[in-house]
């Protein structure tokens, strides 16, 4: 498992913001509070409980520097 982080340019905020993402058993899954900050989003636990799909949100061990870090990954989203 790799992590990977995707950088982009937010004009409208005049900074860099990054989507890390992560394949487990050859799907990618997407960090859901970067998609959440990506998209708009004030409220990624709202969003996420109103947009996703059930099973679609899990909980992951992802490593992160020299360890591992909890985070919630989404595989798509219902509505964008």
């Amino acid at each position: 498992m790799q992590l990977v982080v995707f950088k982009y340019q937010n004009d409208e905020e005049n900074m860099l913001n990054e989507i890390k993402t992560v394949e487990i058993n050859n799907d990618i899954w997407f960090v859901a509070s970067d998609v959440c900050k990506a998209l708009g989003y004030k409220n990624s636990s709202d969003a996420i409980s109103r947009h996703c799909k059930e099973g679609g949100v899990v909980f992951h061990d992802i490593p992160i520097n020299r360890g591992f870090q909890s985070m919630k990954l989404m595989k798509k989203l219902k509505y964008a």
